[in-house]
């Protein structure tokens, strides 16, 4: 009931697995032990159909147990990430369960009988099925035990609670299936002794659900409802912030460019409360944010980190001329007094509130996770107060911040090819007009259309009879149309 309760009220998956693996214990027992027969024989009279659901019920209670609790085990643990040969260890465990138990309902009600290893035939395969069932349900009830003692070993506290209730769930499990398998009489104190550590083992477990799903679910719950928005800015806060920019981190370092991220700090937040109140500080978080929104592009991922700080998560990839210019109009636009539009108890309509900020680039191309990068972004941002420009730049995370104008100065810069061809072209007019070659070539050109135009209106004028008599004298034109003579 208290699993019940805990999967009713907060639907974690923690409360499901123990709650399937509660249900399929208390069947393995029920079955086993005999329970189930002497209460159907009590209350039904015995047919063709009791004896048959008896026959199946141990092979299918053992299997369903043992999945349930070997896959829980492995998402307890979280060995899917941690700990790859225990994982297919257990994988291999459960999925083994599931497929003794899908053989067990498809050939055990051809030859409903006992399930002794005297009985069995090998020739027979309906025979076999069920010890089967029983004696991988044994190897895997073990394993699990022995793999939640191995995440013990390495580290892991809960998997001690997990180990313990195992070993303590055993004795009684190990009696029932080898009962069952060999017929043996065991002693009463031996099944009183067992069923007392099983009751203990189960309390365990569940103590161990309650507390996984405090710690779990209701803190996860409670971080994701202060995680969503920032009701201020309306900007992605907390987790929702780490969640949408690791996506965009990761995207940057498979595409093998190096991720940026900025930090813009405003550093006497308190300074600010204590002289406008609450209020105060709310417009300048929103000024700055506008500031920060005329700066950045759209595409760019902005994110209230903490209090008074801002995430700008660059989402191209950028050059150092650009990320310079970049940090130097932030800073230059950040640290700008803020006129409140509401103005303070106090204030006057047009006396601004004077602001602390600082700008910090962390532009590093050895960091694979996000969180380093934002507290190397932070560290330059601190750095950053003490320098002019009020923006600083780390490049790698062995070293210290740099001031941008300095660490990414035009001396280190290469100028890009549409900065080239535009500075080319921008060049041509002026060294066109500037070059005396050039300008006597238009004169030139110029006075030999104004000859040609004076020969083409004075040769009308002279006749045919003109130009027979300059043939006559030997004169002609050469191909500029100059008067040429025949010596």
């Amino acid at each position: 009931m208290a699993v019940l309760f805990e999967f009713a009220y907060s639907r974690a998956r923690w409360a499901a697995e123990v709650l399937l693996y509660l249900i399929t214990s208390a069947a393995y027992v029920f079955t086993l032990s005999g329970f189930g027969a002497a209460l159907v024989t009590t209350f039904t009279l015995s047919s063709t159909n009791t004896e048959l659901w008896f026959s199946l019920a141990p092979g299918v209670s053992t299997s369903l147990s043992v999945a349930a609790g070997t896959l829980g085990v492995r998402n307890w643990l979280g060995t899917k990430k941690r700990d790859r040969a225990a994982d297919l260890i257990l994988l291999s465990c459960g999925w083994a369960s599931i497929l003794c138990c899908v053989l067990v309902l498809v050939f055990e009600p051809m030859t409903p009988q006992h399930h002794a290893l005297s009985s069995v035939h090998l020739t027979t395969f309906a025979s076999w099925v069920t010890p089967m069932a029983l004696g991988v349900g044994l190897l895997g009830f073990v394993v699990t035990t022995l793999m939640a003692a191995r995440a013990a070993l390495h580290g892991d506290a809960r998997a001690w609670e997990m180990a313990a209730s195992g070993a303590l769930c055993g004795p009684l499990n190990l009696a029932l299936a080898l009962r069952e398998l060999f017929e043996t009489e065991i002693a009463l104190a031996y099944w009183l002794c067992s069923a007392v550590l099983f009751v203990v083992g189960m309390m365990i477990l569940l103590r161990t659900a309650w507390r996984r799903g405090r710690a779990h679910v209701h803190v996860a719950r409670l971080l994701d409802e202060r995680s969503g928005r920032d009701p201020i800015t309306r900007l992605p806060m907390g987790a929702a912030m780490v969640k949408a920019m690791d996506s965009v981190f990761g995207a940057s370092l498979r595409l093998k460019h190096r991720p940026v991220l900025v930090v813009v700090r405003v550093f006497n937040a308190d300074e600010i409360v204590k002289d406008c109140g609450e209020n105060g500080l709310n417009q300048v978080l929103l000024a700055t944010l506008a500031r920060i929104r005329k700066v950045t592009a759209p595409a760019d991922l902005i994110g209230r980190y903490y209090g008074a700080c801002f995430v700008v998560q660059i989402s191209s990839k950028v050059s150092s001329q650009y990320l310079r210019g970049f940090g130097l109009r932030l800073a230059a636009s950040t640290r700008r007094p803020v006129v409140p539009r509401l103005p303070p108890s106090g204030f006057e309509d047009d006396e601004p509130i004077e602001t602390d900020v600082g700008v910090g680039i962390c532009w590093c191309d050895e960091l694979d996770d996000l969180t380093v990068a934002l507290h190397e972004a932070e560290l330059a941002a601190e750095a950053a107060r003490g320098m002019r420009s009020r923006a600083a730049v780390k490049l790698r995370p062995d070293e210290e911040p740099l001031a941008v104008e300095k660490a990414l100065g035009q001396a280190q810069l290469r100028p890009g090819f549409m900065d080239s061809a535009t500075n080319k072209l921008r060049s041509v007019p002026g060294r066109l007009f500037s070059s005396s070659a050039t300008s006597q070539a238009i004169t030139k050109a110029v006075r030999k259309v104004v000859r040609k135009s004076a020969i083409g209106v004075a040769r009308p004028l002279r006749g045919t009879k003109m130009r027979s008599r300059n043939a006559k004298r030997g004169l002609g034109r050469d191909r500029a149309g100059e008067p040429t003579r025949a010596w």
